[in-house]
């Protein structure tokens, strides 16, 4: 499993593509406390500094700013640089079992959540509308059962919803999106 590790200013956790099985590790979503708020007005770009030493009294120091791969919007997406806000979780294509936690819907900064090709079962938890700055889902490929919630319709930031291939059922509803 996921080693036990408290990180409280994490902000994007990408585990996609290996071998991770059991239980889908609901614990460790309460310790993510930086997915939980969304302050716009504190954003930045990641960066480090990074201070080389020189043979003279001034030392060189450049700023690197970080950059990454990550599937958002069904798109393998590369990042140039990456903003401090932005906060994703991939825990795609592994073997997770279980159910998606309720707890989940605390972390109301989250912008990206790919639980796609794992053996989640039970259902969509309504709780994922109160994730207001949620603009891709993908719960695709799983063992996901019952009606898709309503309460996704609340989801006003949501470009990408993808829940093909699971054992759904209900009604289906259009979402309509203003232009």
């Amino acid at each position: 499993g996921i080693p036990k590790i408290k990180i409280p200013n994490l902000h994007i956790i990408d585990l996609s593509h290996n071998g991770f099985t059991g239980d889908f590790p609901s614990k460790y979503f309460q310790n993510w406390n930086a997915m939980k708020f969304f302050d716009v007005n504190k954003t930045t770009y990641m960066y480090a500094h990074i201070e080389i030493p020189l043979p003279i009294s001034l030392p060189w120091i450049s700023v690197y700013y970080f950059n990454m791969n990550i599937t958002n919007k069904g798109v393998n997406t590369e990042y140039k640089w990456t903003l401090n806000i932005f906060t994703a979780i991939d825990l795609s294509r592994n073997k997770f079992e279980g159910e998606i936690p309720e707890f989940i819907g605390n972390l109301k900064g989250l912008q990206v959540l790919n639980l796609s090709n794992n053996d989640l079962s039970g259902r969509i938890p309504s709780c994922l509308g109160n994730l207001t700055n949620l603009e891709s889902l993908d719960l695709s490929q799983n063992n996901l059962s019952r009606e898709i919630p309503q309460q996704l319709s609340l989801l006003t930031f949501l470009e990408f919803l993808n829940v093909s291939n699971n054992n759904l059922t209900g009604p289906r509803f259009m979402w309509a999106r203003k232009e």
